[in-house]
């Protein structure tokens, strides 16, 4: 009964300070329970001047809380469990993910996935797994699952995550580790970083990852690089199909995010994952555009993925800038990406998108207000927000 309660009936807080993206005024109306209300913090703010508590709301009236903050607060935002949100009061809000999967298909040869000759990241990855002499081992041995789980994974994961960090109690992952296999990296005869693999049929599954101490110069040296490359490697020579290298943030400008899909990763539903933020927009003030060009998202659309990306200018959009925004924020397994800008798009563009040379994208006539204002059309099925001034880039 608790846990019912503590998912129909959410506190509220009044956050405001200086948007982190450019350090604007801020103000947000949040309800959320700890970890996702410190996880929001973060993401919007370099100085919070305000945290107070307004009681609470049952979560089939925030869109009426949402009706009344709007001349109060820039933004709206609610962490819950999202099937119920998005029944009882999703609408016009855009449905984050608290997180997605990545995932990479090993059936293409690793050399062809990974474009040697036009991907830096993976290039220099390998050249420093080179460089420092990684190797790796697979192992069931419970003395080397203490090592990684006390030296490797506890002091990594608060490190990386800080206060939004949720760890994962020493029983539970042994279970993790007795189901599966521990894939350690190995430099100058030491274990330096490493992961849980769990097998489904012929798909592996990296449940969790650690670095050494949280080392970061061992970070600089590719060590967990290392891991990501050994974990393919080993997975292929096994004949695997597919390895699920776990969770990210629904942000696309998320580092961890980036780096998967640099090695080639493409973005899927985490399924096991029910909670999403909700976001709307209150007004369209100028922390609320910081932030939102800050910060460009993925968001349920019935079914699908998308992402949504607010360009930072203040001229008409060329075809090479919109390449520029698709090549930095698109990712792999999502439906599509929607371009919004301020200032429009040039009309050349238009001729380049009828000619095919920007892929199957459509210009939308609207101003960026009406697109974060309105939310995507969940209910229907409909394309995001049909009244949005943006260019649609499907897959």
């Amino acid at each position: 009964m608790r846990f019912i309660a503590s998912q129909v009936r959410l506190p509220v807080f009044r956050l405001e300070g200086r948007e982190k993206n450019k350090g604007r005024p801020l103000s947000v109306l949040a309800c959320a329970r700890e970890p996702g209300l410190s996880f929001l913090i973060d993401r919007l703010f370099s100085d919070l001047r305000l945290r107070k508590r307004e009681g609470g709301v049952f979560i089939w009236n925030i869109g009426r809380l949402a009706a009344r903050a709007r001349a109060g607060a820039d933004l709206v935002l609610v962490h819950a469990d999202s099937a119920l949100f998005r029944r009882r009061a999703g609408r016009g809000f855009f449905l984050i993910p608290e997180w997605v999967t990545m995932a990479f298909d090993l059936r293409p040869p690793l050399r062809k996935t990974w474009d040697l000759a036009r991907n830096k990241t993976v290039r220099e990855n390998l050249r420093r797994i080179r460089k420092y002499g990684y190797s790796y081992e697979v192992t069931t041995d419970r003395r080397k699952f203490s090592h990684f789980y006390e030296r490797m994974y506890l002091p990594f994961i608060p490190g990386k995550f800080g206060s939004a960090a949720s760890l994962v109690g020493r029983r539970l992952m042994k279970l993790f580790f007795e189901s599966g296999r521990l894939l350690l990296v190995k430099r100058d005869g030491d274990y330096v970083a490493g992961n849980i693999v769990i097998l489904f049929g012929r798909t592996a599954k990296s449940v969790i990852l650690g670095l050494k101490d949280n080392d970061q110069t061992l970070r600089q040296q590719s060590a967990l690089g290392a891991s990501y490359y050994f974990t393919m490697l080993w997975a292929k020579e096994n004949g695997l199909r597919r390895v699920d290298f776990g969770e990210c943030r629904a942000f696309l400008n998320d580092g961890l995010l980036y780096f998967k899909k640099r090695w080639g990763m493409e973005l899927e539903r985490f399924e096991l994952q029910k909670n999403a933020f909700g976001l709307k927009v209150g007004r369209f003030s100028p922390a609320v555009r910081d932030f939102l060009q800050g910060n460009p998202f993925v968001f349920a659309d019935g079914p699908s993925l998308r992402g949504a990306s607010l360009a930072d200018s203040d001229h008409p959009l060329a075809p090479d800038e919109v390449r520029a925004v698709v090549r930095a924020n698109f990712v792999p397994g999502l439906h599509g990406l929607v371009v919004v800008s301020p200032a429009g798009f040039a009309p050349e563009v238009r001729k380049e998108a009828a000619r095919g040379r920007l892929g199957k994208i459509e210009p939308w006539p609207y101003s960026p207000e009406r697109f974060y204002g309105a939310g995507p059309g969940e209910e229907s099925g409909a394309e995001p927000s049909s009244s949005v001034s943006a260019w649609e880039a499907p897959e």
